[in-house]
């Protein structure tokens, strides 16, 4: 332990305590002498003793030891300010099960779990095109365009999914993009924006292309393969003797049979309310109340049943349980 050295002060009568008001002395470990009165000391040298230690004390801690931290927390505050109101756009998309049959569905959830990771958007508002609008061009989608004018009045960023929720290809969303002339960002193509767009139109339509020209070289050879007498297994094992759109008749025929068989699910249960002298509207009421799905139904978008659907119903069964009726006089 280091002590302070008093000049001419009798050993006798000096008692050293620790410091209780000075910080700098107490992390130096040092000590001064207890203020008592004794005679042989006058007070200008006691004066003189302290004036010592004063001046041979180490320095106090640094006064910028927290501020590091503070700066990275005000840095950290001014990047989270720099935020952006958005656009948020969803459209239906057609999704092909595993099963072979479609289904419409939307990016709703998607777009708004993407619009919380960012954290610079905030305030989205929502345009949602309707499943009849989906299907048409860009350019004639009413949702779409009113998208694009509350980005070019209020400054927001345009936000979609994917860019085929407005195109049919990644190029035409693009090209619809570059003629809005709004800022923009795509969840499922993030390096895509305002600046680099004519060099991401380029590689989508490059794209395009080489599909195009490995889809001809591939019919090319199968065609070669049929001019000399040999049919083509593809990879999934199915043998192929010709190449262009199938028999429609046979398309045609696969239809009807779909339908008449949905149609005589529901028949019985029609001519049961018909019998009991209910018209088509009540009828059509009645299977809404007790929850009963209309034919063209799914599991993400149930439909209602209307008079003219159970109306077309019944009568397509009528005329099946004829043309089977005459089919057993016939036989």
């Amino acid at each position: 332990m280091q002590t302070a050295v008093l000049d001419n002060v009798d050993v006798r009568h000096r008692r050293m305590v620790w410091s209780k008001f000075v910080p700098a002395w107490d992390a130096a470990n040092i000590v001064m002498p207890l203020k008592t009165k004794n005679a042989h000391v006058t007070p200008s040298e006691m004066r003189r003793a302290q004036n010592n230690l004063f001046n041979h004390c180490t320095a106090g801690p640094p006064q910028f030891h927290f501020r590091s931290n503070k700066q990275k927390q005000s840095q950290h505050w001014k990047q989270k300010m720099t935020t952006y109101t958005c656009a948020a756009y969803s459209a239906h998309l057609k999704i092909h099960r595993a099963d072979g049959c479609a289904e419409n569905c939307t990016t709703d959830k998607d777009l708004r779990s993407y619009i919380k990771m960012q954290d610079d958007l905030h305030s989205p508002k929502y345009f949602k095109e309707a499943e009849d609008h989906s299907r048409m061009q860009p350019q004639d989608r009413p949702v779409l365009w009113r998208a694009v004018e509350h980005c070019k009045k209020t400054g927001a960023i345009f936000v979609a999914v994917s860019l085929t929720n407005f195109g049919k290809t990644k190029a035409e969303g693009l090209r619809f993009l570059k003629h809005a002339n709004v800022p923009f960002r795509i969840e499922r193509s993030p390096s895509c924006n305002i600046n680099n767009i004519d060099m991401a139109i380029d590689f989508a339509e490059d794209n395009i292309n080489a599909v195009a020209a490995r889809t001809k070289a591939a019919l090319d050879k199968i065609q070669q393969q049929f001019c000399e007498g040999t049919a083509h297994i593809s990879h999934a094992g199915a043998l192929i003797t010709k190449l262009g759109a199938p028999d429609p008749s046979i398309a045609n025929a696969r239809k009807s049979e779909i339908a008449l068989k949905r149609t005589l699910m529901y028949f019985d249960m029609l001519q049961t309310y018909r019998n009991q002298g209910m018209s088509f509207q009540r009828i059509a009421d009645e299977l809404n109340s007790h929850g009963v799905p209309s034919p063209t139904s799914t599991k993400n978008n149930p439909k209602l049943w209307y008079a003219s659907g159970v109306s077309n119903y019944y009568k397509r069964g009528l005329n099946a349980h004829k043309n089977k009726a005459q089919c057993y006089e016939e036989s």
